[in-house]
């Protein structure tokens, strides 16, 4: 009896245990979906959520746009098709279904690299679409071990299934790589994150890119673009370095960003990227994934991201919108580094500099939002604004109004600069206002070039003159640039009330809404009104007058606000990056060339 029972036991759990072997083998064998189906040698998958959402997606922004866009509709469509080798109308396909093109780098091959994984319910008529065949010709297909047909028509291509997708390239160094045993080397699907997934799964288009993998292939090539690089630095012609500041110092500050920009291409792991269109607009998004404890990683944790309620408080009507996280220690470093290489240690200005970083650093800033209004009229100038945050306003105050007119301080073969401060100069509702002016003088007016840039800084600027002031405003530090203090006085006036600021603005509404909530940098442009504005500073200023007085331009085009936006926000080991333009950008434009509705 015991014997029965302990019998019946083996192999009760022999069978359990042959199941789950069996389950692992069919797991291994049989691939779940595309990115399992395809080896982590990859370097960039593109995903189209399905041939006819994204078609439409793009057919419905276009229509919102008006009748100048919507001729590019039908093509979109067609070259979508022509992209994915499944002809003009692209039926030989599922249409509802998601078709992926997966990239190898492969150099010096007779055909591209690329495989497609597309399902259909008619292989047959695929495989003539693909080869461009007629329906009565000749297909003659060629079984090959690795499980691929070889068919050929004129042209040779490779066919083969996984579970309910074909796939099909004309590269058979691509069918190599196709045929790996996902049981000894790892599959793409181990690559990507939970985070990156959610990317590649949202949107009408997404695209993975392996950027380790290319790192590996092409390190070499960087090594030499670094180096090459910092050459082109140490050779920079005299013009580029003639801006009032030591040289060196100068080109310490093009080689510090060089290094930060190849250091983090050389710390990247996989970036993940979507796409989407709809009658509203344009948006997309973009996750750059970095290797663990690296430089760049390190610098992501030194950089936390932060929301900008601020932005909401600026007044309303600026043509540029913009807000970031200035401070830490590490650019606080940085630029205690640079002030020393530009200005000489020992110099006056380098010690006055030094000392006002950190009183900056010391003032605990966290975010600073502003905005840029160019001039609208022929006697008005450039407006500016900013509000920031910190933990010591006064403290920031103090810090801003000791660097910026030393950092004003400059001398160039072609212009001089300079700044005076004048503390409490001015008084409004109770705050006492600092007013900093900035001096510009062009030193050879009779060369044409200079004569241009004077006029040009003259109708920014209002004069040879820009008047900026600082106060504190209930613990934010406010600035306003432009040659009248009712500007400041207007942003006072906001921040009490709540009137005239941006955050009643639906436009920036409907954008903010669109962009990541935490972030390190936002932007918001109302590029209609900006270019708007910058056609008429120039229309009046020889030689652009001749040329615009052709162009076909509605200088009283007064297009409904809107606003492109983009955020950039760091997050574990990541950065992550929204894009939203909406169709009143491509509208507005179109009006003022006399094109829109």
């Amino acid at each position: 009896m015991k014997t029965s029972r302990l019998s019946r036991f083996v192999v009760a759990n022999l069978l359990a245990g042959s199941l789950l072997v069996a389950r692992g083998t069919r797991a291994a064998d049989s691939p779940v979906g595309p990115l399992d189906s395809l080896p982590a040698e990859t370097v960039a998958l593109v995903k189209i959520a399905s041939l006819d959402r994204f078609a439409a997606g793009f057919q419905e922004l276009v229509t919102s746009i008006g009748p100048p866009a919507t001729i590019a509709g039908p093509e979109f469509a067609k070259g979508l098709n022509e992209a994915f080798k499944v002809g003009a109308d692209g039926t030989a396909v599922d249409r509802a279904k998601p078709v992926y093109a997966a990239v190898f780098a492969i150099e010096g091959q007779p055909s591209e690299p690329v495989a497609w994984l597309v399902q259909t319910s008619d292989e047959a008529k695929l495989r003539r679409t693909v080869l461009k065949a007629s329906a009565d010709g000749d297909l003659t297909v060629e079984k090959r071990p690795d499980g691929f047909e070889k068919v050929t028509a004129g042209a040779v291509w490779y066919f083969g299934r996984r579970g309910d997708w074909i796939v099909y390239t004309q590269n058979e160094e691509v069918v190599k790589r196709l045929t790996f045993d996902r049981g000894q080397q790892p599959a793409l699907s181990t690559l990507v994150e939970a985070r990156a997934h959610d990317v590649l799964n949202d949107g009408d288009a997404a695209v993975f890119v392996n950027i380790a993998q290319l790192i590996e292939l092409y390190g070499a090539k960087l090594d030499e673009a670094r180096d090459k690089l910092r050459r082109q630095i140490q050779m920079l012609p005299k013009e580029f370095l003639d801006n009032g500041l030591n040289p060196e110092g100068t080109k310490k500050m093009y080689g510090d960003a060089a290094e930060v920009a190849i250091n983090a291409a050389y710390d990247g792991q996989w970036a993940a990227g979507r796409l989407s269109f709809s009658a509203s607009g344009v948006s997309a998004e973009a996750l750059l994934g970095v290797k663990d404890e690296t430089n760049t990683s390190d610098m992501i944790a030194a950089y936390p991201p932060a929301g900008f309620d601020s932005l909401g408080l600026l007044p309303a009507g600026a043509a540029v919108y913009f807000g970031y996280t200035p401070y830490s220690e590490t650019l606080a470093d940085w630029r205690r580094d640079w002030v020393k290489a530009a200005y000489g240690s020992d110099s006056p200005n380098a010690q006055k500099l030094l000392a006002a970083i950190d009183t900056l650093s010391q003032a605990g800033v966290t975010t600073k939002v502003g905005s840029l209004s160019l001039p609208s009229g022929l006697d008005n100038a450039m407006v500016t604004t900013a509000i920031s945050q910190a933990k010591d306003a006064e403290k920031l105050r103090a810090g801003e109004a000791a660097y910026q007119p030393a950092a004003s301080d400059l001398s160039t073969p072609l212009f001089s600069q300079s700044a005076k401060l004048q503390p409490a100069a001015e008084t409004y509702q109770n705050h006492s206002v600092d007013l900093l002016t900035t001096h510009f003088e062009f030193k050879d007016v009779t060369d044409m070039g200079q004569q241009i840039g004077q006029k040009l800084v003259q109708k920014l600027f209002g004069g040879d003159e820009f008047q900026s002031r600082l106060t504190t405003v209930e613990g934010l530090l406010v600035e306003v640039g432009g040659n009248d203090a009712k500007y400041l006085h207007e942003l006072i006036d906001g921040l009490a009330s709540g009137e005239k600021v941006l955050g009643l603005d639906e436009a920036y509404a409907a954008t903010r809404d669109q962009l990541t909530e935490q972030a390190n940098l936002i932007a918001l442009i109302n590029a209609p009104k900006l270019l708007v504005n910058l056609l008429s500073i120039v229309r009046n200023i020889p030689p652009y007058d001749m040329f615009l007085a052709q162009a076909p331009i509605n200088y009283g085009a007064q297009p409904a606000a809107s606003y492109a936006g983009i955020s950039l926000g760091t997050e574990s080991r990541a950065v992550r990056v929204h894009l939203f333009i909406p169709s009143g950008q491509p509208q507005g434009v179109l009006q003022i060339f006399g094109q829109g509705r």
